[in-house]
């Protein structure tokens, strides 16, 4: 009887101890995931504030040159008529 109660516990910490490496596994993996994630969220985030730069300074572009449209369509309406 003794002996069967210590194999028992000897198949006891047996199974606790593969249920607590898997676990172990699984939060090292999941801690792995989430920073493979975030690194990516930084490079997306990144890229987009690059995006919008390029974009921005393209929009003055466009406003300055349209600008300087109107304005020599402006001065030859009104002092060349």
């Amino acid at each position: 009887m003794r002996e069967n109660k210590t194999l028992r516990q000897k198949w006891t910490c047996t199974v606790f101890c593969f249920t607590l490496n898997y676990v172990f596994f699984l939060f090292f993996r999941i801690d792995a995931n989430v920073q493979d994630a975030e690194l990516n969220v930084e490079a997306a985030h990144n890229e987009i504030i690059r995006y919008f730069q390029n974009i921005t300074s393209n929009r003055w572009l466009m406003i300055k040159i349209f600008a300087v449209l109107i304005f020599f369509f402006l001065f030859f309406v009104i002092f060349m008529a």
